[in-house]
Parts: structure tokens; C-alpha cells; sequence
């Protein structure tokens, strides 16, 4: 692998590094092919899905079908590319390629949402205990 990077900042002991200018075609190209591993259109149907249910169920399909109308798919493909290879360094493209190219990583990735979701609800929780202890100023 590349080692491309230098060590710029600590964030809670984990090493930030950021991509080097001269790497950003290998960069590029390599988020392509982590795009054919992980593409963005799912994700969008999924969100659009979960915003589909809070719609009445009799403008359910009505309003998903809009929303999947609205999106450019194409172009948040593209952002998407584009984001990923200014942000990742060639290192860390390659590692996400290994691991979510293979049957642990692809299942990880589906798991996520699930995993996210139900932590949510305790989540909100804190945040919402915290805000009311903050407007009432406890410590």
C-alpha cells in the first residue's frame, strides 16, 4: 500500500491523516471501484423508503415515487466519488475496498441502518435530558 500521509492531527488518539494533492487520480479511481462495492442509489431508495412511512398510506406511494423523481442519482453518485477521494487517503480507499468487498464487510453494511436505529431512540434520550438539564442549568 501507498503510504501517502503524514500524521496532521490527534482526534481522540486516532490518527487524522489527510490525502496527499499528488495521489488524487489513484484516489479517484479507486473510489470508483469502492462505488461499484458500496454505490449510493440504495442508500438514497432506503432513506426515501423510511421518509416514505411517515406520509399517509394512502399518498405513500404517490409521495415516494416524487421523491425518487426529484433525485438525481447520477449527480449524488458523482458528489459522492468526488467527496470520498478529496477526503480518503489512497491507504484508507484500499482498506475500505477489502473490507467492504468482501462477505463480512457486505454484511456489516447492510447491518449498519439496524445498528443505528436502534440506538436511536437512547440517543435522543440523552440528547433531549442534556438539553432540558442545560436550559435549567443542571449540572
Amino acid at each position: 500500500m501507498v503510504n501517502e500521509a503524514e500524521m496532521t492531527d490527534e482526534n481522540g488518539g486516532l490518527e487524522v491523516i489527510q490525502p496527499k494533492e499528488e495521489t488524487l487520480q489513484q484516489r479517484i479511481a479507486l473510489s470508483k471501484k469502492m462505488h461499484d462495492i458500496w454505490p449510493v442509489r440504495p442508500k438514497i431508495e432506503s432513506a426515501i423508503d423510511v421518509v416514505g412511512e411517515q406520509a399517509p398510506a394512502t399518498e405513500r406511494a404517490r409521495f415516494k415515487a416524487a421523491m425518487r423523481k426529484a433525485m438525481d442519482f447520477n449527480a449524488l453518485e458523482t458528489k459522492s466519488i468526488e467527496t470520498m477521494a478529496d477526503i480518503f487517503t489512497v491507504a484508507e480507499i484500499e482498506a475500505m475496498i477489502e473490507f467492504y468487498g468482501s462477505k463480512e464487510g457486505r454484511s456489516v453494511s447492510f447491518k449498519t441502518g439496524d445498528y443505528e436505529a436502534a440506538l436511536q431512540p437512547l440517543l435522543l434520550q440523552m440528547i433531549d435530558k442534556a438539553l432540558l438539564d442545560t436550559r435549567l442549568g443542571a449540572q
